[in-house]
């Protein structure tokens, strides 16, 4: 049975986008994402999640 349009274009964003950072782009709890990508069997468990920006050297000008 096909999902919601909501749940159904969840499920694609998650798909192509890890859960935590689908999460707080759509304002959703991340159990919410994890759910959907569980369901679609995406694991993303090679995802770093955290703040990559912090130890990034600055660039040159």
């Amino acid at each position: 049975m096909p999902g919601t349009g909501r749940a159904e274009a969840l499920r694609q964003f998650v798909a192509h986008t890890p859960p935590p950072v689908a999460a707080k782009a759509l304002g959703y709890p991340d159990f919410t994402t994890e759910q959907a990508a569980t369901d679609i069997g995406a694991t993303w468990s090679r995802y770093a999640s955290g703040d990559h920006e912090r130890d990034r050297p600055r660039a040159r000008r």
